[in-house]
């Protein structure tokens, strides 16, 4: 999917955002290769503080699981 994504739409790098509860998916796009480059402070419905990272990973570099 990531080759159909560089060859018939030019992107050049995916970019996606995990809340800090979600620790299994930080887990898992951390093996894959993805960066944190920005974070950003939330609440949710209850009131209580989330963390928000925001990710990215060049095409090339997704590691294989």
């Amino acid at each position: 999917m990531t080759e159909i994504a560089r060859q018939r739409f030019s992107i050049q790098d995916i970019r996606l955002s995990c809340f800090n509860m979600n620790t299994a998916g930080l887990r898992l796009y951390t093996k894959l290769g993805f960066i944190p480059y920005a974070m950003a402070e939330r609440r949710n419905t209850k009131g209580e503080y989330l963390v928000k990272f925001d990710l990215k990973c060049e095409l090339g570099k997704i590691a294989p699981l």
